[in-house]
């Protein structure tokens, strides 16, 4: 399981596959709807990181059956959030933003919100053409993002926001939002290369080592640089 999650989080999509499919395989309470549930909403996320559709369909379905059985509301709403993804991927806007609407008033009315939500329900107004909420949606994610999630980072809502004021031909806000963008892409950007030295630094004793970390170092100064 841990493997599993730390494959994802590297956006090794494929081996976190491997690994969650041997975890749950493997697990002794295999047969536990609660287990499976877990195992197939998990699956779901992994499907849309491969962008295997079927294979989100699937889990969808059998995700919701189960959360249905076990009455999970919480693990129920999500499938709301999975319908959503795959009604906007046939073009479906406003079946997505019906869905992705369910599931943020759900949430929000249980105080369980996540900077993600704000996201995921301002881009379904996006793709819908609605510019105003899109618009609306992605400055309260920031806003909240800053009380209770600080850490998180905000380069898709800028993206959005860079991209709504440009369709609004407010290019003033437009420019705004993109100079926010390109500040978080290139703290990203250095956090990136800072933690490949650190991993260099501790993997490997040889004279690679100082081959590689120049050159990363090297890297860092022309980002710095073309910045």
């Amino acid at each position: 399981d841990l493997l599993a999650k730390a494959y994802y989080n590297n956006h090794n999509s494929a081996k976190a596959k491997e690994y969650t499919d041997l975890y749950y395989n493997h697990h002794p309470f295999k047969s536990h709807p609660m287990i499976a549930q877990r195992y197939h909403d998990i699956s779901f996320m992994l499907a849309e990181a491969r962008k295997d559709t079927l294979a989100k369909r699937q889990s969808l379905d059998s995700s919701r059956s189960l959360a249905i059985h076990i009455k999970d509301s919480i693990a129920l709403m999500r499938t709301y959030d999975y319908e959503s993804q795959l009604y906007a991927l046939k073009g479906q806007t406003k079946e997505a933003l019906s869905k992705s609407q369910a599931f943020f008033e759900y949430f929000s009315r249980h105080n369980l919100l996540s900077t993600y939500w704000f996201n995921n329900l301002a881009t379904s107004f996006n793709k819908d053409g609605q510019i105003d909420s899109a618009i609306y949606y992605y400055n309260k994610g920031i806003q909240w993002s800053g009380q209770f999630d600080p850490n998180i980072s905000l380069l898709p809502f800028y993206s959005g926001l860079r991209d709504m004021y440009r369709m609004k031909g407010d290019y003033k806000d437009a420019m705004i939002a993109s100079d926010s963008a390109l500040q978080i892409y290139i703290r990203n950007t250095i956090r990136i290369q800072n933690e490949k030295i650190e991993a260099i630094h501790t993997e490997y004793q040889t004279e690679k080592k100082d081959q590689l970390i120049e050159a990363l170092n090297t890297t860092n100064a022309l980002n710095r640089k073309i910045i």
